[in-house]
């Protein structure tokens, strides 16, 4: 059971480190964090310290089709 993901948030290019906390995650075969945006989907794998840590690298979220959003339509 996941009960926390530390932090709350990561950047379009990923890569931050986020802790997950809970029960029985050394029972995780192969744990995995996935990201979704604009249809599509990312997955990186995660490190399991035990019953109740593992660290996961947040997947990139990067669209190239998408322009920033700073820059809008003008």
């Amino acid at each position: 059971t996941i009960l926390k993901i530390d932090p709350e948030w990561s950047i379009n290019s990923g890569g931050t480190l986020l802790t997950v906390t809970g029960t029985n995650l050394a029972t995780v075969r192969e744990p995995r964090i996935r990201a979704k945006y604009g249809g599509v989907e990312r997955e990186n794998s995660c490190l399991v310290y035990n019953d109740t840590t593992m660290v996961c690298r947040a997947p990139s979220v990067d669209n190239p089709t998408r322009s920033p959003p700073e820059l809008g339509e003008r």
